[in-house]
């Protein structure tokens, strides 16, 4: 499978018609070229540079770990990813601050700290594969959950951070801040538009715009 993909000729076809020349995923014997986003002929390319960069982060880098309800077994949780989105996750059992640290200006010291070398970690493991970052696309949240036991709910406040995280480029050397996101603000990362405490609001609004988009085109 790997080498039909890898040996496949596309055409461009437009209103016009195919075109006359065609173009495959390793032209001059270099794997990845003429490779389209969201094409099936890029699998073998994103899995080799997905997969060596995702074990890389999770081995190098810090990340939020979970004690489970039932088994009370430590569950980790690094990142997901899809195609060139990636969210991460960190908290402060998986980057090993002390329990005794309550405070949050220290806890949001440690962890602005370790988010921005695991940014230089991700960033790096992005260069290596000749990507980019694209830090227009960058934001974090930066919150601390508490459990309200009378209402029954996780109450979410913002987690103070001495300085912001900061975003890596190697093309340049250089680091920048990136946008801090207030929890209640929704974004789309992996899927819907949804901030961290959970309000779908915004979701439903941009849900019920495309249908009526639909609808008017039908």
């Amino acid at each position: 499978m790997t080498q039909l993909l890898k040996s496949m000729s596309f055409h461009l076809i437009t209103g016009f018609g195919k075109s006359a020349s065609s173009f495959s995923h390793n032209e001059d014997n270099i794997t990845g070229q003429g490779v389209l986003q969201g094409s099936s002929s890029a699998a073998p390319l994103y899995l080799l540079n997905s997969d060596i960069s995702l074990q890389t982060y999770r081995r190098l880098g810090k990340g939020a770990a979970f004690y489970h309800p039932i088994t009370h077994e430590m569950v980790y949780n690094h990142g997901v990813q899809y195609v060139d989105d990636t969210s991460q996750f960190l908290n402060p059992l998986g980057a090993a601050i002390s329990p005794d640290i309550t405070s949050p200006l220290e806890i949001g010291q440690s962890l602005g700290q370790i988010a921005t070398s695991n940014s230089k970690l991700w960033a790096e493991c992005m260069w290596m594969s000749g990507g980019l970052l694209n830090d227009a696309k960058c934001f974090y949240y930066a919150f601390l959950p508490t459990w309200d036991y009378k209402t029954n709910t996780i109450k979410y406040s913002p987690l103070p951070l001495p300085s912001p995280v900061k975003l890596f480029n190697p093309a340049t050397n250089n680091s920048l801040p990136m946008s801090n996101s207030h929890h209640s603000s929704a974004k789309q990362t992996l899927g819907v538009i949804i901030s961290p405490h959970g309000n779908g609001t915004s979701q439903i609004r941009h849900s019920i715009q495309k249908s009526r988009e639909y609808f008017g085109k039908l």
